[in-house]
């Protein structure tokens, strides 16, 4: 009998068209009307797949400013979820679109990516299985042996025995018998490759053609696993995530090149000015950030905080503008610059320092300020004042909106002019 492997994964690239109509740009991706402007502006740039929910559809603009989409494929027994902005274990995620609906418990199916892995239905939802070690999965014949170890894949160090459902008692079991197991992880068939310069970027070769990809925020480009992680899986001096100098306009300086959405901000002499009505800086790249031990954002600025009428406070930055409250937020008033984080725990923590005076001879108030939430602390600095710090419980809660300078919902915008703004996942002082 001939085995029968999974067919390797197809990894479909939709090459964009762009040409003006008049004064629109328009694009021609099979995904693009799902990246709406409004979402892309102020929130999420990825978005539910309309037909398998283990694949997610990210949408960004290309050079010219027109959204270009791709389909991305979860890792075996993962799904895609919104709330999470990520591929989580598929068991936590509602499927309207899972295959195993209106399917027999006897049914399974191949997983993309794994030869060892597959799906089992049971009731009506997708299960993910691996055959044991030593083994490979046939879609006609189920588990079978190798014959010249065709099949060596890790199946996330987990195997999940092979079962017969009899009932939905014994199906609900059997979801849960899983054995470790010890196994040497095979090399992995990788199209993509890391660059050496920046570690937060790959170039992913498809079709004999090659694309300039960028990692998650916090995340670098692992070439043994041909995947972006953690960026704590790779040693490396503390780097800016975000580095804006505006001596060349809006461009990011850091190694991840970010886009940077303007909202009448004018930029000029090295200096980005925000007229206190609307302007304000739009990143979707840190939407949902996730931050488990550090943040920090280094702002320098001048302003005139005499002016600010009292009781009032004005942004500096938030990821506030999405219909719930921020996890991350600076503002400034007459008296004081005022730090906020949310975490799982805590609705908001916030410590305040006082404005530096403004000397009789000048208009404004030039500060170089620090916000810094590490190891379950809250401190801000505020030029040579003294540091405040508050002890807060829990991790940064995701919050599924960009980062906005200058901007926070229910509060006058920042009035003023910003020389630097950098944000950093890991301390630079340490």
């Amino acid at each position: 009998m001939d085995n029968i492997l999974p067919s390797p994964e197809m990894i479909a690239v939709t090459f964009i068209a762009a040409f003006f109509v008049g004064a629109a740009l328009v694009s021609a991706g099979k995904y693009d009307y799902l990246c709406v402007e409004n979402n892309y502006a102020n929130s999420v740039n990825f978005y539910n797949h309309p037909k398998d929910c283990s694949k997610y559809v990210q949408c960004w603009k290309n050079a010219l400013g027109a959204f270009e989409s791709i389909e991305q494929q979860c890792g075996f027994g993962t799904y895609w979820s919104m709330n999470d902005m990520s591929c989580i274990s598929a068991d936590k995620v509602k499927c309207d679109e899972d295959a195993c609906l209106g399917l027999m418990n006897s049914e399974h199916r191949a997983a993309k990516g794994n030869c060892r892995g597959y799906w089992q239905c049971m009731g009506e939802k997708s299960v993910p299985m691996c055959c044991p070690s030593g083994q490979h999965y046939n879609s006609t014949y189920g588990c079978e042996d190798n014959i010249n170890e065709e099949c060596t894949a890790d199946c996330f160090g987990r195997y999940v025995a092979p079962v017969v459902i009899t009932n939905e008692t014994e199906s609900e079991n059997n979801t849960n018998a899983l054995q470790d197991l010890t196994s040497t992880e095979a090399p992995i068939m990788c199209n993509k490759v890391g660059l050496e310069n920046s570690p937060s970027s790959y170039t992913w070769n498809v079709n004999g053609r090659s694309f300039s990809m960028k990692c998650p925020a916090g995340t670098v480009f692992v070439q043994k696993k041909c995947d972006c992680l953690s960026s704590k899986t790779a040693a490396r001096t503390c780097e800016p995530e975000l580095l804006l100098k505006f001596t060349n306009g809006l461009l990011d300086e850091s190694r991840n090149q970010i886009d940077v959405q303007n909202v009448s901000v004018l930029v000029e002499n090295g200096e980005a000015i925000f007229d206190g009505a609307t302007s304000q800086l739009v990143i979707p790249f840190f939407t949902n950030l996730e931050i488990k031990d550090t943040l920090i954002v280094r702002m320098k600025y001048t302003s005139d905080h005499t002016e600010i009428p009292d009781g009032e406070q004005r942004a500096l930055f938030s990821n506030f503008d999405c219909t719930v409250n921020p996890s991350i937020q600076m503002t400034e008033s007459s008296q004081n610059v005022v730090a906020l984080v949310g975490t799982w725990k805590q609705f908001g923590a916030s410590v305040a320092v006082p404005q530096i005076p403004i000397d009789a001879n000048e208009t404004v108030s030039e500060k170089d300020v620090t916000y810094k939430f590490h190891n379950k602390q809250l401190s801000l600095t505020v030029g040579p004042q003294p540091v405040e710090d508050v002890e807060v419980e829990g991790q940064l809660r995701k919050v599924q909106c960009a980062l906005h300078i200058g901007y926070a919902s229910g509060m006058p915008n920042f009035k003023g002019r910003i020389d630097e703004f950098a944000v950093y996942q890991c301390d630079p002082n340490a």
